[in-house]
């Protein structure tokens, strides 16, 4: 929701104006013939208008976030692998009852981190089965 100061309006207002909305909450201030506004992170100005995009906004967040997420389980996969390279070289057995190795126990944990990292990308971009992305059935013709 963006801010608004109608005109007229004092030096006084106008400043105060920019310390609250620019200053103090880090908004954008622009001015026209008609008010000065404060827009919020997710609106823009274009052709005389305030234009919300918090939708947008808000997805591009998300996407941000789960590519985060990704990279952080890659570097989780990653410190594992060192210590694959251990269980490969200094093969020992991690369960006596089990007869698990260091290496099935760090297999194991590599493969779930990759399907947390499939199931995030999926998520970002979805697989689309819908007709439109499908290939024309060919006729046999």
């Amino acid at each position: 929701m963006s801010y608004k100061l109608d005109k007229p309006f004092t030096k006084r207002q106008k400043a105060d104006f920019i310390v609250e909305f620019n200053h103090n909450r880090n908004l954008k201030i622009f001015e026209t013939a008609d008010y000065l506004a404060a827009l919020e992170v997710y609106e823009s100005f274009e052709n005389g208008e305030i234009i919300n995009r918090k939708t947008e906004y808000e997805k591009e967040l998300e996407e941000l976030s789960i590519l985060n997420e990704i990279e952080t389980l890659k570097n989780e996969i990653y410190d594992i692998d060192l210590k694959r390279i251990r269980a490969v070289c200094e093969p020992s057995i991690r369960n006596e009852e089990t007869g698990e190795t260091w290496l099935e126990y760090y297999n194991a944990q590599i493969l779930e981190l990759r399907n947390q990292i499939q199931t995030l990308q999926e998520r970002i971009t979805p697989n689309d089965i819908t007709n439109e992305n499908l290939p024309p059935l060919d006729s046999g013709q």
